[in-house]
């Protein structure tokens, strides 16, 4: 299974990425990383410790579980990583806004523990309600006692879902297998997912809990959901209720719990996850309680999770690191496995485009719109514009710029950004039209497609060009349709010994306005620059350099 996975991502002759394993990660994991990469496996280290070691190592990508926090000062101290890859499904150890912020990509393995934790819900459940770790401590201590331990079933009985996500789901579904009605609360999920799973969705909270015996969360930690089961919360339980937490610490507020179990409103609790973890303290109010039944964040630990979450971050890791899409972006644009092959070829013609564009005019970015036609039209946009607005930015400012923190940056310069489809007839099966304005006279309007997957121009401000986009000078003109305007050019670029490599040549009508875009080999200099726009027939001249 690890060759077929090695196999599976793509070789390259590039110097090899270095990449920092801070955590322990299945040798599964490892080998495929470390057939693509060299690789640090250094586990167990101090905040201190890990930015020491990152400051001197020059890594391109981190990989870390719960252990390592990666705060922003972890990301300070390593200017090359590209990639902080979150072995498991939450990323509440790592700073994602700082992380964006510096041109990070954070991505997570959010489906390789899914089942696992879906299991380990349904074993606290069975265990709480059955009393299985307070009895069998009894009866390792030498008592045989049943009468303190009398149960409840669980057929027959109500449980609540705060999250129909996977995990949620998954759930969901075994607990119909036993016999109970399942009920959900979730505002992001359709009411198709609930139709289709057989689970009535409210839209209200407190009504989701007034109906409840049993109440399990599955969503991620946020400040949304951070506390969401409060005081209030779980006085809207029914007295005798029971609740399970197999998510994350502080999604169920851990003082109004414990106030709650004492006062015997809440039967019982079964937790997995909690504040400040790891927690190494037997007398904690909540480890200790008697109407709880706790573990130590075991909601992943199978043989099966480790090795596929494991196999998949590698994956993931090393995509992302050649320039790929990966569905697992926390904070990039996301590019689902289905389309990536789609995308990829108009991510290169987008970040052209942009590169272009920003090179036409000077003086402030207004706004930026990107439109897609064809069946480019019916995909997401999202990392098409982040492609454009990396280009562009990049080339304008001093700070790293990126697939990841683009739209961010953006935002903060006061860039307008639109994007959507363009309805018109269109000649190619897919194609892109980027429009930069700087005021109302400063402005460029770019068309490009696809052909043979390498991008290509297809139209400068409406002028039809056909030129495929490979790295190199243009010199490009606005200028009266007139006959000897080409022969006065060539003579002052042949008088600079400026060799041409292609010219051609887009205009509105015959004798009207054209464009006229001149591949040159050798560098312009602004003297020369001056005399082709002292031409008579000549409106405006620009030199560009396609990357």
């Amino acid at each position: 299974m690890v060759e077929e996975s090695i196999a599976a991502v793509s070789t390259h002759n590039e110097r090899r990425p270095r990449i920092l394993v801070a955590d322990e990660f299945a040798s599964e994991g490892m080998a495929i990383l470390k057939g693509r990469a060299e690789v640090d496996h250094r586990p167990g280290l101090s905040e201190t410790e890990v930015i020491e070691v990152l400051r001197d190592g020059a890594y391109q990508a981190m990989v870390v579980r719960s252990a390592t926090r990666v705060t922003d000062a972890v990301l300070a101290a390593a200017p090359t990583l590209q990639v902080v890859a979150r072995a498991g499904v939450g990323v509440d150890t790592i700073d994602v806004d700082a992380a964006t912020r510096r041109g990070v990509l954070v991505i997570n393995m959010p489906t390789g523990n899914t089942i696992t934790t879906a299991e380990h819900t349904l074993s606290l459940l069975f265990a709480m309600t059955r009393f299985i770790p307070q009895a069998n401590a009894r009866l390792r201590a030498g008592e045989w006692n049943r009468k303190d331990y009398l149960g409840v079933e669980l057929a027959g009985k109500t449980l609540g879902i705060v999250g129909l996500g996977r995990i949620g789901s998954e759930v969901a579904r075994r607990a119909q297998a036993l016999g109970m009605r399942v009920l959900a609360y979730d505002p992001y999920i359709s009411p198709q997912v609930g139709e289709r799973l057989h689970v009535p969705l409210h839209a209200d909270l407190h009504e989701l809990l007034s109906r409840c015996q049993f109440l399990t969360v599955h969503t991620p930690l946020t400040d949304e959901t951070r506390g969401m089961i409060d005081a209030d919360a779980l006085a809207a339980l029914p007295r005798g209720a029971r609740v399970v937490n197999c998510a994350r610490g502080g999604i169920i507020a851990e003082a109004p719990l414990l106030a709650a179990l004492n006062s015997g409103h809440i039967a019982g609790a079964a937790i997995d996850v909690l504040e400040g973890e790891p927690i190494r303290d037997s007398a904690h109010p909540l480890i200790s309680h008697p109407k709880v039944v706790c573990t130590p964040h075991l909601g992943s630990a199978t043989i099966e999770a480790e090795i596929k979450v494991a196999i998949g971050t590698a994956q993931d890791v090393l995509v992302a690191l050649d320039g790929g899409g990966v569905g697992a972006a926390v904070n990039g644009p996301l590019i689902s496995a289905a389309t990536t092959t789609d995308l990829k070829p108009y991510i290169t013609l987008a970040r052209r485009l942009g590169e272009l564009a920003v090179q036409w005019d000077a003086g402030p970015l207004r706004r930026l719109e990107l439109r897609l036609a064809g069946n480019l039209a019916a995909l997401n946009c999202a990392p098409l514009t982040a492609s454009a607005l990396a280009a562009v930015l990049d080339q304008v400012l001093d700070v790293r710029v990126n697939l990841v923190n683009a739209r961010l940056i953006a935002e903060q310069r006061g860039l307008h950004v639109e994007e959507g489809a363009d309805e018109g007839d269109q000649p190619f099966r897919g194609a892109l039209s980027l429009h930069l304005q700087r005021d109302d006279r400063h402005f460029v309007t770019l068309h490009g497609t696809i052909v043979h997957d390498e991008p290509r121009l297809t139209a400068i401000n409406d002028f039809p060009v056909e030129l495929p986009l490979t790295p190199g000078i243009w010199l490009c003109t606005r200028h009266d349709d007139r006959p000897g305007l080409i022969g006065e050019l060539g003579s002052l670029l042949g008088a600079h010994n400026i060799n041409i490599g292609f010219m051609q040549l887009g205009r509105d009508q015959p004798r009207g306005m054209a464009l006229m875009i001149v591949g040159v080999d050798d560098p312009i200099d602004p003297e020369l620059l001056g005399r082709i726009e002292a031409l008579p027939a000549v409106k405006s001249a620009r030199v560009v350099t396609v990357r």
